[in-house]
């Protein structure tokens, strides 16, 4: 028999079990935000959008869609690939093979790339090819809006998110009529859930980005300088990049349009021989180094396995190695049931509980 307590709120059963699961859904959710805004081109599954109309109307302005690897690549298949010339992912459909490549072209384009000047891509540009259902691409409608705006405001996003789950968590299990009273639990798990996501929010968004500044010329007579590259050949450059001292962290290191082939660290300095990925046209060559700082946690050949198949994957472990121990400490140590204080406060009543 429900009984209602005047003054207070009313008891309602299996109330506890539903904001169970909604915290579940609430941090699934925030999950979800963290991994589509940051995309990585090393994940086996990725979730992309179009920002063009070549497409249409297979796959509309801002549609999104899911990459996955690409096995036997054939005439039809929708794929997404890297264009040296554009400095961009572009994704069209394959409607052709020749000896140097495939050819592409977009469902709403007049003609097919390669006649515009592009040349064939070939099956190391290609990234993946995009999920499809009955033959149809199996899409997101307007992800690219969404991502944009999260992107945008992400930290207000992951703020947002994280005040919803705290709320989340503290309501849970409280639908006994005393209800004035602020426990322990009630603030451990939304401290220790802030905390893992804020932490593994800046390892993912933390790290730095170094462009190697070169152009690719026809001749070698215009090839003198020692930033200068001939179109359509690999060769080799050196750079040195100086890094803030920061002790007690691991550095990953990754590169776009460069093949590294010796590295040399030290505590403020990154000395880096490689090979330029042969540029097809004149103009600005695309290469970049990556720095990711982690705390040292984590063997350095985890830390870059983890990071080379998703940053959120590092990040996460990373952030778990840090609250992890304090969260079994605090199990262990601390009864989550005692109260802190007997809470007054109107708002948080409010809050935590709703009105009557």
């Amino acid at each position: 028999m429900q009984t209602t307590y005047p003054g207070r709120w009313k008891s309602r059963p299996n109330t506890a079990s539903a904001f169970s699961m909604l915290r579940r859904v609430g941090f699934l959710g925030v999950l979800l935000i963290v991994v589509l805004t940051t995309a990585s081109a090393g994940a086996p599954v990725q979730l992309s959008y179009v920002y063009s109309d070549s497409m249409e109307p297979t796959i509309g302005v801002n549609d999104g869609y899911i990459l996955v690897p690409a096995g036997e690549v054939q005439n039809g298949d929708i794929v997404t690939f890297w264009s040296d010339e554009r400095d961009a992912y572009v994704t069209h459909r394959i409607v052709g093979q020749t000896a140097d490549g495939y050819l592409t072209k977009g469902d709403n384009n007049p003609q097919i790339d390669q006649e515009t000047g592009y040349p064939p891509v070939t099956r190391g540009e290609i990234r993946g090819e995009v999920l499809t259902v009955g033959g149809e691409p199996l899409l997101i409608p307007q992800l690219g809006f969404v991502l944009a705006t999260a992107r945008a405001n992400l930290s207000a996003v992951l703020a947002l998110a994280g005040g919803v789950l705290a709320l989340l968590w503290a309501r849970e299990g409280q639908t006994r009529p005393t209800r004035d009273l602020t426990r322990v639990r009630d603030v451990a798990g939304p401290v220790f859930l802030v905390g893992f996501l804020a932490v593994g929010g800046l390892l993912v968004y933390g790290g730095s980005s170094h462009d190697i500044p070169l152009v690719a010329v026809e001749s070698a007579a215009g090839a003198s300088g020692p930033r200068t590259v001939l179109v359509g050949t690999a060769e080799a450059v050196e750079t040195q990049i100086e890094l803030p001292q920061m002790p007690l962290t691991t550095r990953v290191v990754g590169s776009h349009g460069i093949d590294v082939t010796t590295m040399t660290r030290s505590a403020t300095n990154l000395s880096i021989e490689g090979t330029i990925h042969p540029a097809r046209t004149i103009g600005p060559v695309p290469a970049q180094i990556t720095v990711n700082r982690y705390p040292a946690v984590l063997p350095h050949s985890v830390l870059v396995w983890l990071h080379n198949w998703h940053p959120i994957a590092a990040a996460s472990a990373t952030s778990g190695l840090i609250f992890g121990p304090l969260w079994v400490l605090y199990w262990v140590a601390i009864d989550g049931r005692e109260p802190i204080r007997r809470s007054r406060s109107r708002l948080w009543t409010i809050l935590t509980e709703g009105f009557e």
